[in-house]
């Protein structure tokens, strides 16, 4: 009977599309990069050659391959990811009898690409021969074609014997993936061998070039740049320029386009987390992202960060600030676009995987792979931009002492004066309470003079009580002490995640700012020349110099 019950729930399963009758059981092969075995190889082309899917690493991603002559094979492909039909594919080949199989027609502008850039990230449109599928071109009556530069998927195409079709392994509208194990948590089950090569060295995927018109159109851009293209061409007798298709920065079509190219789909490179794009010179894109990170932050959401090099180390103290809710990921630096390219998909993987819900990220110059790079942030973020105006909503700060006369009082004051010493890129209000304070209370004398000494003026300063409204209304809570934070966190838990100490924004502090009240003068000026140090330190962080 408990037989019986199992076969029936299974097929119940089944019928409702919980369980696939085409799962597979999807297997994993380590290979050298630069000497895959040849063992694996024929077994990879064996699982082609009977319709088989295939994940392998190019030069640029990692690639689904499948026979181009196999038409249930291609399907798969389709199925696979998700991918939709009127998105066509590129033909990978391995030498240039393959190409002939597959076009028509090479004009001498093509062969002198192909002398120059093939094996490599260049794919060319040709007229597309009868043998090619439709489900290949999509209908279109040119067929994409390029040859890998990698050892692997060389042995792979060869090994096959026939051209393959390979788009990006991930599913369709995920990042592309530069390293096996990002294609197995998008396809694990959907085909039956990856190959993992390691990490890809470009990182992005090729450049596609429609060279059937008057002018060569870059219908997508990738690793090899314009520029590259014009030089390579102009060597080769064929003087005059290369065009990028579309008004974007690279980008060929709007978002309710249809793809004329591999890859040029407007949802291809869309991260499930919310990208936004900063714009502006590296410190006003540094600025901006400050600005919002810590505010995403300290209202509870994950946000990672997308960083250059030269703006990591702006960044990286706000991630101990943040404890968690920040995740700052380097891309390259400025100078070397190149790895900036190679460490994008994987950045954005390695964002969402740490629970990002929101994506802030640098951008970069267009010249070369820049342009790819623009291009693929431009899908990934659809054209979301920080604002540029940060005035709309200040970034609120909130002091923490015991009765708001002393410590709090004299920090509200010196982080003012501190700000504008820092230029006031963006508004930050600063206001300051106590634990423990009767209302309307004057600073003491000894804090007013303190701090008066540094041109910081609190002789107006009132007393005022914590509140839940003030602590809601707060960005970024700071406590002189670890008793503060510990009293706050006891009273006011919804409001933990943006309660820290000053010692904990910067470190330097020392730990807690000891209260000087009923003592010397003196204590008071050292308590107020600690908290300029700190205070000074923090304002030039957020200000992002």
């Amino acid at each position: 009977m408990a037989e019986i019950i199992m076969a029936v729930s299974i097929m119940a399963a089944i019928i409702l599309g919980v369980i696939s009758l085409d799962r597979v059981q999807t297997v994993v092969y380590e290979v050298d990069p630069l000497n895959p075995d040849k063992e694996i190889i024929a077994r990879c082309a064996g699982v082609i050659k009977r319709g088989g899917l295939v994940a392998f690493p190019t030069e640029t991603v990692y690639g689904l391959g499948a026979s181009a002559l196999n038409h249930e094979a291609v399907s798969k492909v389709f199925e696979a990811k998700a991918r939709p039909k009127g998105n066509p594919l590129i033909i990978h080949v391995s030498n240039l009898r393959q190409v002939d199989s597959v076009v028509t027609h090479v004009s001498p502008l093509a062969e002198a690409l192909m002398k120059t850039f093939w094996p490599g990230p260049l794919t060319l449109l040709f007229p597309k021969s009868d043998s090619v599928l439709d489900v290949v071109t999509a209908g279109l009556t040119n067929v994409a074609v390029r040859m890998p530069d990698h050892p692997v998927s060389q042995a792979l195409i060869e090994a096959c014997g026939v051209p393959l079709v390979a788009p990006s392994a991930n599913l369709s509208g995920r990042p592309s993936p530069t390293r096996a194990r990002d294609v197995l948590a998008d396809l694990d089950g959907k085909v039956d061998i990856i190959l993992d090569g390691g990490p890809t060295h470009i990182g992005v995927e090729s450049t596609v070039l429609d060279v059937s018109r008057e002018s060569p159109v870059i219908l997508r851009p990738g690793a090899i740049g314009r520029e590259e293209i014009e030089a390579a061409l102009e060597s080769s007798g064929f003087p005059g320029p290369v065009l990028v298709d579309g008004n974007g920065p690279g980008s060929s079509f709007g978002p309710d386009a249809e793809a004329q190219a591999p890859g040029a789909n407007y949802k291809h490179y869309v991260p499930e987390a919310r990208l936004y794009l900063a714009a502006g010179t590296p410190v006003e894109q540094r600025q901006k992202i400050i600005f919002h990170a810590l505010k995403l932050a300290f209202s509870g959401t994950k946000v990672a960060v997308l960083a250059s090099e030269e703006n990591f180390s702006f960044y990286r103290p706000l991630e101990d600030m943040a404890r968690g809710l920040l995740h700052v990921f380097i891309l390259g630096s400025r100078d070397s676009l190149s790895l900036v390219a190679t460490r994008l998909y994987s950045a954005i993987r390695r964002a969402e995987e740490a629970g990002a819900r929101v994506i802030l990220s640098e951008t970069f110059g267009l010249e070369g792979i820049g342009l790819a790079i623009a291009n693929r942030l431009e899908y990934a973020s659809r054209g979301k931009k920080l604002p540029g105006d940060l005035s709309v909503t200040p970034l609120n700060l909130l002091m923490i002492c015991t009765g708001n006369t002393c410590r709090s009082p004299m920090a509200e004051g010196i982080f003012k004066e501190s700000w504008k010493e820092a230029g006031e890129p963006y508004p930050i209000q600063v206001s300051s309470a106590g634990v423990s304070t009767v209302p309307g209370m004057p600073a003491s004398q000894e804090a007013v003079e303190a701090v008066r000494r540094m041109g910081v003026d609190i002789s107006r300063h009132l007393s005022a009580p914590v509140s839940k409204e003030s602590l809601e209304a707060a960005d970024l809570i700071i406590a002189m002490t670890r008793a503060h934070k510990q009293m706050l966190l006891a009273r006011y838990p919804e409001s933990g995640h943006k309660v820290v100490t000053l010692s904990e924004v910067w470190p330097e502090t020392g730990g807690d700012v000891i209260d000087p009240y009923g003592k010397s003068q003196e204590e008071y000026d050292k308590t107020a020349e600690l908290l300029e140090k700190s205070l000074r330190g923090l304002a030039k962080l957020l200000s992002g110099q």
